[in-house]
C-alpha cells in the first residue's frame, strides 16, 4: 500500500499550477444560476465586470452575455492555486470544482466530498465527528493534478504539515488570480449570497453558479450549549449518540419525551445514548442543580423503508398524538425536509432542515372534507415561539400552508392560479411541490404513512418577500401612520375563532341578504348593499385609532362606489390590480371569486390593491355542478361576474357597471391575450407548474385513486369527477383544452363591449 504518510507539501511552498487558454475578441458566455437545492433562479443579476455587461437570468435560471470588444487581444494568461489549510477551512485558491478525498495515514477511504462552484470548503464537512482519527491525508483532485495535504488534529484545530495554519489562502489569491483571469462574473440575487467568478475564457459554456440564501442571523439553531455526536435525521435499527459541552465543570441531564430537561432529567454518565426509537433529544448543561446553558434539541425519526423522490420529500412526525381533531390547537411536530441533491432527494441523507414544530387542520370545506388534510405547520425554537427558517428556497418564515389537492386530479390548479396570476400582474406567494410523510399514529415511520404530493405555500402575511408593508404596531397613532399598512379579505360565512371584522354601515348586509354560503346569485333583498364577512389580517392586534381608520377609509370607498350616479371611487382604489383580478377570475372561473378568500391590502399612502392570489382550488373547470346560487367553474361560457353567487360583498359587481372599468378590463385582456394570455402561453404556463412532478405524479393516485379523497364522494362535482380522463396525462390535457376554450368564449364577450 502506497506510504501516504511520505507525500508531504511545505508549509512555506504554495501549490502551484499553470493552464494556457487563448481568447477570442467576442464575448459570449452563457450558463446557468441554481440556488442550492438544484432549483433555477429567476432574475438573478448576472455581471461581466470589466466589460460593464449586465444581464438577469430567465425563468429556467438560464444567462447568456453576447458583446462584441475591440480592446480584448488574443492573449496567454496564467492560473495560479493557493491550497492549504485555515482555522476553519481547507482553501482551494482559484479552483472551484474539485474532489476531496479523506484518507487515514495507512490510505482507508474515510469522507469524500466533491465541491462545485466555490474554492472552500467547511473542514467539519471533510471531517465530520464520526472520524475519530488524530492525523489525515486530504487527497485534492483538481482538473490539472492531485495534491496531498498531511494534516493534524490540535484540539478543536486541524494542522498542515504538522506544524502551521494559514490564516487565508485568500490573501494570496489576490495578487495572483488578476493577472490570471481576463474578466469576472458576479451573480447576485436578493436574500442569497453573493458569487464572484474568474472568467478565464470570453466564450465559454460556465458551470452552474450555485446561490445559497444568506445564514439566518436570528440564531434559530435548535443546538445550544450542549451537542450531539449525530446530527437530526431519519434512521433504520438504531444510533449511538454521545453528548459533549463546552461549559466547564458542567454536568448534562437529558430528556428523550420532549421535555425540556431539568435538574431531575437523567444524568448523562458519558457514554454513548442508544436511540431505537424515533425521539426528541433534548440536553442542557447544569451546575450544582441549576440551568447553566441554553437548551439543545435533536431529532431522530426511526424508518423502515428507503425512498428517493425528484422533488423534496417531507416526513412530519406528530409523536402517536393522532391526527389534529381541529384548526385552533397545535399537535407537537417534528418537521423535516429532504431536498434533492444532484435532482435526487433521498431519506438516507441528513434533512436540509429539521425543526420542532406545531400543525393543525386549515381551511373550510378543504378541513371538513378532504380525507388527504390540508395543515398549518409553524416551526418552533426550544422555547415553542416562532422560528424563521427558509424552507425548501423560499424565503425564512414560521408559518407555512400544507395545501393537499385533494379535489384537483391535475395537481396544480390552486398554484398554477398563483402563477397565472402573477403572469397577469398580480401579487401572488410562493411555492413548491413536495412528496409528504405522516406519521401520526405512532411507531416507526413507514411507507404507508405516505400523504401523497402537496403544495407547500407560503402564507399571505406582511413581511419581506411577500407584501413587506409598512407595520402598524399596537402603539401606532400617529395619522400620518394610520393609512398603512393593513391586509384584509372577504371570507363569507367564516367564523373563526379570534376573527377581526370591519364592519359595514348604512344599509343590510348583502351575506344576510343572499342566504348565507350556498346564496343565490341574485340577492333576495335590493335594499341590502353593505358588505359582510370583510376580515382584517393584518394587523393581528388593531388599536383602536387603527380600527376607526381603516373602517372609515373602506367605508368612503364602498359610498362613493354605491353613489348614483357613482363617486370617485377610483381614488381609493389601485384600478389596474382589480382589472387584472377580474380577469383572473374571468378566465378561471374560480367559484369563490370575489366572495371567499378574496385578499387585498393597502399600504401606507397607498390605494387599496387587489391581491395576492389564493385558493383556486375550484377554478379552472373543477366544480362542474354548482349548487343553488354557486357559479359552476366546469362551464366555459358566459361571463362570471354575471354567474357567481352573491355573498360578502358586490364591489366586484359594482365596478363592472362603470363603462371606464369594462373598458379597462376589455383593453387588458387583449394586451393580455397577445402575450400570456395566448393559447400557446397558458399551454407553457401549464407545463411549466406541472414539470416538477411529472415523474412522481401517479405516486398521489397510489395513495388516493382520483374520486377517493373526499370523505363527500366528490360533491357539486368537486375533484373533476364529470371529467372522465382516468389518467394524469388525461386530466393535464382537459385542463388545456377547457382552459383554451374558456378564452376562445371571452374573446366573443370581449367583442360584446364598448
Amino acid at each position: 500500500m502506497k506510504n501516504w504518510s511520505r507525500i508531504v507539501l511545505s508549509a512555506s511552498v504554495f501549490v502551484l499550477f499553470s493552464v494556457i487558454t487563448t481568447f477570442s475578441d467576442q464575448v459570449d458566455l452563457k450558463g446557468k444560476v441554481i440556488d442550492e437545492y438544484g432549483q433555477p433562479v429567476k432574475d438573478a443579476s448576472v455581471s461581466l465586470c470589466k466589460h460593464s455587461c449586465t444581464v438577469l437570468t430567465d425563468m429556467n435560471g438560464m444567462y447568456e452575455i453576447i458583446k462584441t470588444t475591440s480592446d480584448v487581444n488574443n492573449r496567454v494568461k496564467k492560473s495560479h492555486a493557493v491550497i492549504g489549510i485555515n482555522r476553519k477551512f481547507l482553501e482551494l485558491g482559484d479552483y472551484f470544482h474539485a474532489t476531496v478525498q479523506v484518507l487515514s495515514i495507512k490510505g482507508e477511504l474515510l469522507n469524500q466530498v466533491t465541491i462545485e462552484n466555490q474554492n472552500r470548503v467547511p473542514i467539519e464537512q471533510l471531517v465530520p465527528p464520526k472520524i475519530q482519527s488524530q492525523a489525515l491525508i486530504l487527497s485534492i483532485k483538481t482538473g490539472f493534478g492531485t495534491v496531498n495535504i498531511k494534516s493534524v488534529r490540535c484540539g478543536s484545530q486541524w494542522l498542515w504539515n504538522d506544524q502551521h495554519i494559514i490564516e487565508s489562502s485568500r490573501s494570496f489569491i489576490n495578487d495572483r488570480s488578476a493577472s490570471a483571469a481576463l474578466d469576472s462574473l458576479t451573480v447576485k440575487k436578493d436574500g442569497k449570497t453573493s458569487v464572484s467568478l474568474p472568467v478565464t475564457s470570453l466564450i465559454a459554456t460556465m458551470n452552474d453558479v450555485v446561490l445559497r440564501d444568506i445564514p439566518d442571523p436570528s440564531g434559530n439553531s435548535l443546538i445550544g450549549d450542549v451537542t450531539f455526536s449525530e446530527p437530526s435525521r431519519t434512521f433504520k435499527n438504531s444510533l449511538s449518540v454521545k453528548m459533549s459541552t463546552v461549559i466547564a465543570d458542567a454536568e448534562i441531564r437529558y430528556t428523550t419525551d420532549g421535555l425540556v430537561p431539568d435538574a431531575s432529567s437523567t444524568l448523562y454518565s458519558g457514554d454513548p445514548v442508544t436511540i431505537s426509537a424515533t425521539t426528541q433529544l433534548r440536553a442542557a448543561a447544569f451546575k450544582n442543580d441549576i440551568l447553566a446553558g441554553h437548551v439543545s434539541t435533536v431529532i431522530y425519526i426511526a424508518r423502515n423503508f428507503d425512498y428517493t423522490s425528484e422533488i423534496p420529500i417531507i416526513i412530519m412526525e406528530g409523536y402517536g398524538r393522532g391526527k389534529p381533531e381541529d384548526k385552533y390547537n397545535f399537535i407537537d411536530l417534528a418537521f423535516m425536509t429532504f431536498e434533492p441533491v444532484n435532482g435526487v432527494a433521498t431519506l438516507d441523507n441528513l434533512p436540509t432542515l429539521s425543526t420542532r414544530a406545531g400543525y393543525h387542520l386549515r381551511g373550510q370545506s378543504s378541513m371538513m372534507m378532504f380525507e388527504q388534510a390540508p395543515y398549518r405547520i409553524e416551526l418552533w425554537d426550544n422555547d415553542n415561539e416562532d422560528a424563521d427558517y427558509p424552507v425548501l428556497g423560499m424565503p425564512r418564515g414560521a408559518d407555512w400552508a400544507l395545501i393537499s389537492p385533494c379535489t384537483d386530479n391535475t395537481l396544480i390548479r390552486n398554484v398554477l392560479a398563483f402563477d397565472l396570476g402573477k403572469a397577469i400582474g398580480l401579487d401572488a406567494v410562493q411555492y413548491r411541490f413536495a412528496e409528504v410523510f405522516i406519521n401520526q399514529d405512532g411507531g416507526v415511520l413507514e411507507k404507508l404513512d405516505y400523504e401523497g404530493i402537496y403544495a407547500l405555500i407560503q402564507p399571505i402575511k406582511n413581511r419581506k418577500n411577500t407584501l413587506d408593508l409598512k407595520k402598524l404596531r399596537p402603539e401606532d397613532t400617529d395619522p400620518v401612520k394610520l393609512s398603512g399598512g393593513y391586509i384584509f379579505k372577504f371570507d363569507q360565512a367564516v367564523k373563526d375563532s379570534g376573527m377581526i371584522l370591519l364592519e359595514c354601515t348604512g344599509a343590510k348586509k348583502l351575506s344576510e341578504a343572499g342566504g348565507g354560503i350556498f346564496g343565490p346569485k341574485k340577492k333576495v333583498d335590493s335594499t341590502a348593499t353593505c358588505w359582510g364577512d370583510l376580515e382584517l389580517v393584518d394587523p393581528s392586534e388593531p388599536n383602536p385609532q387603527q380600527m376607526e381608520w381603516i373602517t372609515a377609509y373602506i367605508q368612503n370607498f364602498h359610498d362613493a362606489l354605491h353613489a348614483k350616479p357613482a363617486g370617485d371611487w377610483k381614488s381609493y382604489v389601485d384600478i389596474n390590480s382589480f382589472v387584472n383580478n377580474h380577469i383572473l377570475n374571468e378566465v378561471t372561473r374560480n367559484v369563490d371569486a370575489w366572495i371567499r378568500s378574496h385578499f387585498m391590502y393597502k399600504d401606507r399612502d397607498q390605494p387599496i390593491t387587489a391581491g395576492p392570489v389564493w385558493d383556486y382550488n375550484f377554478a379552472l373547470g373543477n366544480m362542474t355542478d354548482g349548487f343553488g346560487g354557486w357559479g359552476s367553474s366546469g362551464t366555459a361560457t358566459g361571463w362570471h361576474v354575471l354567474d357567481n353567487r352573491t355573498g360578502s360583498g358586490d364591489w366586484h359587481t359594482m365596478m363592472w357597471k362603470q363603462p371606464e372599468f369594462k373598458e379597462a378590463v376589455k383593453q387588458r385582456y387583449l394586451e393580455l391575450r397577445n402575450n400570456v394570455l395566448s393559447d400557446n402561453g397558458v399551454v407553457k404556463l401549464i407545463d411549466d407548474v406541472r414539470k416538477p412532478i411529472v415523474n412522481v405524479a401517479q405516486r398521489n393516485f397510489e395513495a388516493w385513486p382520483m374520486g377517493k379523497c373526499m370523505s363527500s364522494g366528490g360533491m357539486f362535482g368537486m375533484g373533476s369527477s364529470k371529467v372522465t380522463d382516468s389518467t394524469w396525462t388525461g386530466q393535464i390535457d382537459s385542463l388545456k383544452t377547457w382552459t383554451k376554450k374558456r378564452l376562445k368564449t371571452l374573446d366573443s364577450l370581449m367583442q360584446t363591449l364598448p
